[in-house]
């Protein structure tokens, strides 16, 4: 049941876990006894709403549910769930979604994909505290062995004063 390659924050493009209950309009308390006919839609990025890939699961007969949403419902920056049941009085549940996109594309400082946040602090912390290889054309982050070469980029604005090297990006 669980989705142990789900983020515990919303990222583009990974699986999301959604918790929630769905209340009675007169008491505010979650519905128990059974949730019948549950529905749960997504919206993208303002899009019309759409039937999500799965449905919410209730958890035992408490009102609680737990949703599963996929990684092509996680592409978008503005995400928009609703669940429902059609329980006397119950009231729809929704929430809203603002994903954060950690990939980084062709032509940044690392040419590869950051998918999670535990990889973009590594190689970050390899950018700041390991050595630096520099030529007029690119540069690399070597790393803690000063031979393994963690991440390489062309260099522009390269101006050459003596034996002074100044850069003014690296791409």
């Amino acid at each position: 049941m669980a989705a142990i390659d789900a983020t515990q924050f919303p990222t583009y493009g990974q699986k999301f876990r959604i918790t929630g209950r769905i209340e009675s309009s007169t008491t505010r308390n979650p519905i128990t006894g059974g949730l019948t006919g549950v529905a749960s839609s997504i919206s993208k990025d303002g899009a019309a709403f759409a039937a999500t890939a799965t449905t919410a699961t209730e958890i035992g007969a408490t009102g609680y549910f737990v949703l599963d949403l996929s990684v092509a419902e996680m592409t978008a920056t503005s995400i928009i769930v609703k669940i429902s049941a059609t329980n006397a009085n119950s009231v729809e549940f929704y929430e809203e979604i603002r994903t954060v996109n950690l990939s980084e594309g062709v032509g940044h400082w690392k040419d590869q994909t950051v998918v999670r946040l535990e990889q973009a602090f590594v190689l970050l912390s390899a950018f700041f505290t390991n050595q630096h290889s520099l030529t007029l054309n690119s540069e690399s982050v070597l790393g803690r062995d000063n031979t393994t070469v963690m991440a390489t980029g062309s260099v522009s604005g390269l101006t050459n004063s003596g034996s002074t090297v100044t850069r003014s990006k690296m791409s």
